[in-house]
Parts: C-alpha cells; structure tokens; sequence
C-alpha cells in the first residue's frame, strides 16, 4: 500500500506540477514540500503546522484533504482531531423521561380520595362537624391587633474592605467554533484538546501558561478578567504564546518560538 508522501508525488506528478509552483501558490518552503513526499515528519515543524502543511498540498495537487490526514494520523501516530462532518454526526444523547415525580403525585393523589372514602363509610356525619366548627371559628370576633411600632432602622453596615489582588493566574477559554488547542501549566505536562463551538474552559496556573491555537479567531482568552491579544504568525495559528504575571502588566504576550520554517 502507497504512503502518504506516495500517493502526493503520484497525483502531483500526474498533473504536472512542480515542487517550486507549489511553493509558490502555497508559501511552504520547498524542502518541507520535500518532507512531506519521503513521509520524513522529523523535518517540519510540529504539530499544529504539519496538519496545515499536508492539507494545503493535498488540495494543491486534487487529492482528498480528509484521506490525507488519516493517512499521516496513521503513518505518525498522532492522535485523531475528528472533522465538522464527524462531530454533527455525533448520536445526540437524550435525558431519560422524568416520571418520579408525576408517579408520586398519582399516589398521593390516590391515597387522599381512598382516605376521605373511609372516613365518610365510617363517620358519616364528620364534614357537619368540621362544618359548625369552621363557622364558629369565623363568627367570632377577631383580637385586637397591637399598637403600630414604628421599625427600628437596621445598624449602619461597616464598609467593607477591597477584595486582594488575585494570586496566580486564571485561564479562560470561550470558544466560538472548533479549535486545536495545546495547554501547559506552570511545569506540568501539555496537555492536548479541541474546544467545540460554546465551550467553556478555566484553569489555574501559578507562574506561567504555554499555549498553542489552531483557530486564533474562533477563541476568546481571558486571564484574571482581562482580554488578551495573542501573537500569530498568519493571522490563524497561534504558537506556544507564554502568558506569566507580567504579561498582565505590560500587555505584552511572549513566545517560545524556533527558527521559523516558512519561507
């Protein structure tokens, strides 16, 4: 069975175009164009590139964008990000029927008409009783209410002191559409998801979060309230943006970035 690097060349081949016009239409450089074509992964840049790269040259040269990441999913081993078509197929998961509480009240409801029946067998006359006793209570007269008392106005409250400043930083992630998303915080281990449309996310980090987005446009980051602004490269992807206590105070988000790998 072709490879994915293969099944590229095949179909470039097949419609005449060179590494160099590919280059051009798609700005990646054209060793990495290379790369891509010997299955050689080690040479591009990471993850969230790889994907980006592989799909530009598949729609380059007319070959199936989806067929070509199951196949670098396969070959690689990284994990599987399903697709707009795979998540609306999802089975939508139903709550079960809520008949407790109609139940319970269909008993009560029954033991009530089946007590009343047995009083009525076995006293006949007790609704009279109740009756007069209901009368007389509302013919006598009523008790004198008390003299009004003005209320006493309730004790001035202290002011309360301002809150502290918040310690650490607060993390959260509002999604607007689907997005790739790699997160580290302080020294613990990255941790990689997708957030889906609506989603909501908080984290907690001490002294440093590293994070990486591959839809800038369709998340909003807030850390400890205050809306932040970070960088990309393309206007899309986001790349291990570091966020620490000084980026609050000076507005500025830094990068833990390599030597860049486009041209």
């Amino acid at each position: 069975m072709a490879t994915l690097g293969q099944e590229l060349k095949q179909q470039r081949e097949a419609r005449g175009k060179s590494l160099e016009e590919i280059s051009r239409t798609t700005n990646i450089a054209v060793r990495l164009l290379h790369a891509i074509e010997r299955d050689d992964y080690r040479e591009l840049p990471g993850e969230l590139y790889n994907r980006s790269f592989i799909r530009q040259l598949a729609q380059a040269v007319g070959y199936d964008e989806a067929r070509a990441l199951q196949l670098y999913e396969r070959q690689s081993g990284s994990p599987h990000i399903p697709t707009d078509e795979e998540v609306s197929r999802a089975p939508e998961i139903l709550p079960p029927p809520k008949t407790g509480n109609a139940l319970l009240l269909t008993l009560s409801l029954a033991v009530v008409v089946v007590v009343a029946a047995g009083t009525s067998y076995a006293f006949p006359g007790w609704w009279q009783v109740f009756g007069g006793w209901f009368v007389s209570l509302k013919s006598a007269p009523s008790p004198q209410a008390p003299p009004a008392v003005e209320p006493t106005p309730p004790p001035t409250a202290p002011t309360e002191a301002p809150p502290p400043p918040m310690e650490g930083l607060t993390l959260e992630l509002r999604a607007t559409g689907k997005c790739w998303t790699r997160l580290q915080l302080d020294d613990s281990r990255p941790e990689e998801f997708v957030l889906l449309p609506d989603d909501v996310r908080l984290y907690r980090a001490k002294e440093k979060i590293v994070l990486s987005l591959g839809a800038l446009q369709a998340v909003s980051v807030t850390v400890n309230g205050r809306a932040l602004q970070l960088p990309s490269r393309d206007g899309i992807t986001v790349k291990r943006a570091v966020i620490t206590p000084d980026t609050l105070e000076t507005g500025v988000v830094s990068g833990l970035t390599r030597a860049s790998n486009l041209q």
